[in-house]
């Protein structure tokens, strides 16, 4: 069983295309899932442990395209930079 680490920074792909291979790679594999801000029918679907059960943690960030983008960067690459030091990877899966 591998460790990934699973990032997607847009929520509407994530939605129309990322979570199908998130739920195949969730079946066999222990996954941390690191994404923007979730709307609450998707984060019911991402909590059933029927659906992911390799889904172990869920990572959320602000993404760093909008606003201030300099502050959000930093805070983005120390969010992702921790993730990969305590996660420890086998494979890093990033979508956009």
């Amino acid at each position: 069983m591998a460790k990934v680490l699973f990032q997607s920074t847009n929520i509407q792909l994530f939605r129309a295309v990322s979570i199908g291979y998130l739920y195949e790679i969730a079946q066999e594999h222990e996954v941390v899932l690191l994404i923007d801000r979730v709307d609450p029918e998707t984060r019911r679907v991402l909590d059933d442990t029927n659906l992911f059960p390799g889904l172990k943690e869920i990572i959320f960030f602000e993404s760093a395209f909008y606003g201030d983008i300099f502050r959000k960067n930093a805070r983005l690459h120390k969010t992702l930079k921790k993730a990969v030091q305590d996660c420890n990877p086998d494979i890093v899966v990033a979508y956009s």
